[in-house]
């Protein structure tokens, strides 16, 4: 969009693929000259993501939230098909 502010630029193993936040999980070839119009993993009022790192071996996508730093933060594990596969 307009306003958009993407943060946390990730890329996968294989350098093909990039991964950024902006009030979800965006995902987009290098190679691309247009930016994605819509999130590849959504982000919604229970699950927020404020950090996210991808695994160069299996290009599983992790993203985090620590909420106030105080309580037990929560980190997300999702296939790099953008399926969850857990929490914690």
């Amino acid at each position: 969009s307009q306003y958009s502010n993407p943060v946390q630029l990730e890329i996968n193993g294989t350098r093909d693929t990039l991964f950024y936040l902006n009030g979800g999980i965006f995902k987009m070839a290098v190679e691309s000259t247009n930016l994605p119009a819509d999130p590849f993993i959504l982000q919604n009022n229970e699950r927020v993501f404020l950090f996210l790192g991808v695994d160069p071996v299996n290009g599983d996508i992790y993203a985090s939230n620590p909420k106030d730093y105080l309580s037990a933060g929560i980190v997300y594990r999702f296939n790099k098909k953008g399926f969850l596969y857990f929490s914690f």
